[in-house]
């Protein structure tokens, strides 16, 4: 009954307007990081990072299984931050498969972008989300990253596939195994990745998004002031 819809991203508009046309705009959160953070090469052990709340739908599971597999993990740890009602579970686990050394459980962390700006590989496997602030701070950052179509209507508006981050299947624990590997020792690819997600700045940037949610209520009030 609505006069004006705003959605995030194209699949949420999709999945209300899928079979009929609405009066809809489409804009996605800004990316909101200081200017002086900036991705910091790090050297030694391969640093992987998640950011979430330590829920089912996360899958965080699924990462610590992958994470386990990979040949990245004898160089590799893993720093979760988050917190939510798997922690104790996601604990277990990470003690069954010994990785207690190589996991970290970092909590809910202000600034988060501070803590993982020299990250190697960021990972978000959720099976859903809206606009997920935390890959489009990592995209900015430069790190390269690995996701699901986790968006409304199994989308991913961020995310081209090995462009500028890799996409893998929902909870299938050989694709990420294959795709940390894959960023963790090939370079070039990598640095591929990482040079194009950080064009989301621009794309994102505050004072483009906005602009263009001022032009959409302008258009609104337009509209009101004509009928």
């Amino acid at each position: 009954k609505c006069n004006y819809m705003l959605f995030q991203s194209k699949g949420a508009a999709d999945f209300y307007f899928k079979e009929k046309k609405g009066k809809y705009e489409i804009i996605p959160n800004p990316c909101l990081l200081p200017p002086m953070c900036c991705k910091q090469k790090k050297k030694g052990l391969i640093k992987i990072v998640s950011t979430s709340r330590l829920a089912e739908e996360k899958n965080l599971d699924i990462l610590l299984a992958a994470f386990r597999r990979c040949k990245a993990c004898e160089q590799a740890e893993l720093f979760l931050y988050g917190e939510g009602n798997k922690e104790e579970e996601l604990k277990r686990q990470t003690y069954k498969l010994d990785l207690d050394k190589r996991v970290h459980f970092q909590g809910k962390v202000d600034n988060v972008f501070k803590q993982i700006k020299d990250a190697d590989i960021f990972v978000l496997v959720s099976s859903n989300e809206g606009m997920p602030n935390g890959l489009i701070e990592a995209m900015a950052l430069g790190i390269p990253c690995i996701t699901t179509n986790c968006m409304t209507n199994n989308t991913n508006s961020l995310v081209k596939n090995e462009i500028n981050g890799v996409i893998v299947r929902k909870r299938n624990i050989d694709e990420l195994t294959k795709a940390i590997d894959r960023l963790a020792f090939d370079k070039k690819f990598a640095d591929e990745i990482s040079k194009k997600a950080k064009k989301i700045r621009e794309d994102l940037s505050e004072k483009h998004v906005n602009k263009r949610i001022y032009d959409f209520y302008r258009k609104i009030l337009r509209n009101l002031e004509e009928s």
